[in-house]
């Protein structure tokens, strides 16, 4: 389960149960097999007050989450930790529309430092590194909270450096745009740079290949229809093949499906496993690597996004029993995943598209659908 999207704490506003509750044998609930949160969600990052005011050290910014992780990585829980924000290290980091969106590889930050000021754009973003970040930066982050972390008795499973960068990191009015191939040959740069350089730095620390958006030139085939996708005729995917087969500790995929679609056999007769649309190498890399394999978002399909053709169009339709039947069947449909990570618990962003995942409700109450699914035993191929 990934854990949320909260900024405050674990527990519904006035209640004395938290969101927690369900994923912790502590309070009668079932360990999940995997989770993953977001790391200025758990922590505090320490910066030096001098330029360029590079990471420190980290400090536990939720208690309260913090307890679970830990006990959830000490019971054998899959802890990932997905770094935010993570924006890139763009030249043109302060002019959209982003003419020279050259992504930089170095230790350099593009906009000189991460200090805080007022002459950042956003009053509510005051840091540099909310725009920009160099791979040594990102690296030093991973390795804080992961001596943070070995401090306290546990150790996480693994790293997220990035989360679907394909989609926020570029866009179709910046240069170069998300289906130009140097954008991807840029992104496989930084990746390798990232990993190399943590490596080198920071042994113990896993870096995972960034979960790439599905859909956006990454695979071969749009799944949906069927139909070829990709980047000046190849998927984005062929440009990463450093990223994607020799440098990483692991893999990470998203993944969303629409209802009537969970089974495993590919376009054009079957279900919406988005691996089953990778090029043949990428299969081929995850069918037969012993590193671990992580569906690090999943979940049934929004009618408003991947095309709008997915005909659930409430998850707590029929009681919930609907989408739990889905649930299940997808997950254990799924030929390549050691783990499914379905997103997500909780939420205060207040958007629709959030709204339709969350599990919990904003007044704190389990959904229909999350209580006809999480409680049952799941059973796994």
């Amino acid at each position: 389960m990934h854990l949320g999207n909260r900024m405050d704490d674990w527990r519904p506003p006035g209640a004395p149960a938290d969101f927690l509750a369900m994923l912790d044998p502590a309070t009668g609930g079932t360990w999940p097999a995997a989770v993953v949160v977001m790391s200025d969600q758990l922590y505090n990052i320490e910066r030096s007050p001098t330029a360029p005011c590079g990471v420190t050290g980290a400090t536990v910014r939720n208690p309260q989450l913090y307890d679970y992780v830990r006990r959830a990585s000490q019971a054998g829980v899959w802890v990932v930790v997905r770094i935010h924000p993570s924006p890139g290290n763009f030249e043109d980091w302060d002019e959209p529309p982003y003419p020279n969106h050259q992504l930089r590889s170095d230790t350099t930050p593009a906009g000189g430092n991460y200090c805080w000021g007022d002459h950042w754009p956003d009053p509510e973003r005051p840091f540099g590194y909310h725009y920009f970040r160099a791979i040594n930066d990102v690296a030093d982050e991973m390795n804080a909270i992961h001596a943070l972390n070995a401090s306290n008795g546990w150790a996480e499973f693994g790293f997220l450096p990035a989360n679907e960068p394909n989609v926020w990191w570029y866009n179709d009015d910046s240069t170069p745009k998300r289906y130009d191939a140097e954008a991807w040959r840029d992104m496989n740069d930084y990746f390798v740079a990232v990993y190399d350089y943590t490596h080198a730095h920071y042994p113990g620390v896993k870096v995972f290949t960034p979960p790439m958006a599905q859909q956006v030139y990454a695979e071969e085939l749009n799944m949906n229809s069927c139909t070829p996708m990709g980047v000046e005729g190849q998927p984005g995917y062929n440009y990463m093949w450093d990223t994607y087969a020799p440098k990483n500790d692991g893999y990470t995929w998203n993944n969303y499906y629409w209802y009537g679609k969970e089974s495993w056999p590919p376009c054009p007769s079957g279900g919406h496993h988005v691996s089953q649309h990778f090029p043949t190498w990428l299969q081929g890399e995850l069918d037969f690597t012993e590193k671990p394999r992580i569906i690090t978002e999943a979940d049934l399909a929004s009618p408003w996004i991947m095309g709008g053709g997915s005909p659930l169009a409430d998850k707590d339709t029929d009681g919930g029993y609907l989408a739990a039947a889905s649930l299940r069947q997808f997950a254990q449909a799924e030929g390549r995943a050691d783990a499914i990570v379905f997103w997500l618990l909780t939420d205060t962003m207040g958007n629709l598209e959030h709204d339709w995942h969350e599990a919990y409700n904003d007044g704190g109450s389990a959904r229909p659908w999350f209580n006809a699914w999480w409680p049952a035993d799941e059973e796994w191929p």
